[in-house]
């Protein structure tokens, strides 16, 4: 498929927001990068360096709009603000009860640590994936970058794709 036809694209039919942090970042990406229209909401909070930003946003547009000026006409929305942010997912889904939300969190939307936001080692000792990593007489290996996150992504890009086709379909 010639990259430049994007038209062809699996999800260009699609609008996505993505109100996610470099946490969440990725998935936004693998969405642009199936075809779909992506605007960021951008966080003034947001601490990846311009390399971060470049891998996870290349394709998407930045909005200096709120959410709600976004959601209109969107078809997915990403988000990773967990219950500490201020969005009221009910409330969101009953006035938009089309729009597919990709929601990532660090330990889930409920439960004693839900509110807990990781960064990436604590992320990966979380996941158990740090067991794995350095020499048995040494202490664990961080690895590189946001794999933790990253990973949730892929699967919240793979949700979102799931969601997308059986909304086709029904």
């Amino acid at each position: 498929m010639d990259p430049t036809a994007a038209h062809d694209a699996p999800l260009a039919e699609f609008r996505v927001v993505d109100a996610t942090d470099m946490r969440g970042a990725l998935c936004g990406r693998i969405l642009a990068d199936l075809g779909a229209t992506v605007s960021r909401i951008a966080h003034p909070d947001d601490d990846g360096g311009p390399a971060d930003r470049f891998r996870n946003h290349a394709k998407e547009r930045a909005q200096g709009l709120s959410p709600g000026q976004l959601l209109g006409g969107a078809d997915v929305l990403i988000e990773n603000q967990g219950p500490a942010g201020d969005l009221d997912r009910a409330a969101l889904l009953a006035a938009h009860p089309e729009l597919v939300l990709v929601s990532l969190s660090d330990l889930g939307l409920d439960g004693p640590r839900a509110a807990w936001r990781l960064e990436p080692l604590p992320a990966l000792a979380a996941s158990g994936a740090l067991h794995a990593t350095g020499l048995p007489e040494l202490s664990p290996t961080a690895l590189p970058g946001y794999l933790a996150h990253d990973c949730a992504s892929v699967h919240g890009a793979l949700g979102a794709v799931a969601a997308l086709m059986d909304r086709r379909r029904t």
